[in-house]
């Protein structure tokens, strides 16, 4: 018994030796300009050094610091044009437009109206010899009839009317918080 007593005394009465750190020099981080092995370095005047480093990625042929004119101004070789080009997406315009009687705009205008699923923009161009663009801007369509099933059977509807048919089917499903939240979601935009 003694002698644990003795050696726990010893123990936490012996000296114990201070933790002492290595001083580590200050970490100076090395100018990359003055470092690299390609940099040209010229001593100026008035304590002042100029460092010069070619890029790091070889120039291009159309580079302006070694040939300053432009690429688009220079002749094309006949090597680059030799190149298959991939086909046309469209018909190269030839530059003439029909012109269109009084008419014919009167008879494209009907037969829009009377069916427009049947008489749609790129066809009336194709049999008039004009651009689409043209056939919707003399005989724009403003509502497209749709037939929709119905629990009456089918009904004829406009798009909008029919949008508006399914989107009544789905708030219809919507339980007391959406359509409250959607209400006063709806007044906020109103008074914005």
């Amino acid at each position: 018994m003694s002698f644990t007593l003795r050696a726990r005394w010893s123990a936490s009465s012996a000296p114990r030796l201070a933790r002492t750190f290595v001083a580590r020099p200050k970490h100076t981080v090395k100018d990359p300009l003055l470092t690299a092995s390609n940099a040209e370095i010229t001593e100026l005047p008035e304590n002042l050094t100029f460092i010069h480093r070619p890029p790091p990625t070889a120039e291009t042929p159309l580079s302006y610091t070694t040939n300053p004119t432009s690429p688009l101004l220079r002749q094309t070789s006949a090597s680059s044009t030799s190149a298959p080009l991939p086909p046309p997406l469209h018909a190269a315009y030839n530059g003439e437009s029909k012109r269109l009687t009084e008419a014919q705009i009167e008879e494209i205008r009907a037969r829009r109206a009377k069916d427009p699923k049947r008489n749609p923009a790129w066809k009336l161009a194709q049999e008039y010899g004009c651009s689409r663009l043209f056939i919707s801007m003399v005989a724009p369509i403003k509502k497209i009839d749709v037939q929709v099933g119905t629990s009456e059977g089918l009904v004829q509807m406009t798009e909008a009317e029919r949008r508006q048919l399914e989107k009544a089917k789905v708030m219809s499903r919507w339980g007391e918080r959406k359509q409250i939240n959607r209400e006063v979601k709806r007044l906020r935009r109103e008074k914005w």
